[in-house]
């Protein structure tokens, strides 16, 4: 996630918010962070779908003027290098 002006949302090591901070509390949130560019900020957030999540996000004051969602993609996270 971006601002519209090209900033990175939070500060250079961690995206923080509000609803943010809220969303890691209840676990929603189970990753997040910058870019390697810094130009962004990837949260990956378990939801049962796309639109769960645009509401999840929505609920951010920000979401309406300054926050821009460039993809969500579904994505199975794996610990375990990957064994079966």
């Amino acid at each position: 996630m971006t601002r519209e002006d090209g900033d990175v949302v939070g500060n250079s090591t961690e995206f923080a918010g509000p609803v943010v901070d809220g969303l890691v509390d209840a676990g929603l949130v189970v990753l997040r962070g910058p870019l390697a560019d810094e130009q962004g900020v990837v949260l990956a957030i378990e939801a049962e779908t796309e639109n769960a999540v645009r509401a999840t996000l929505a609920r951010d004051p920000g979401s309406e003027t300054h926050l821009r969602i460039d993809a969500i993609e579904p994505w199975t996270i794996r610990f375990d290098g990957g064994r079966a």
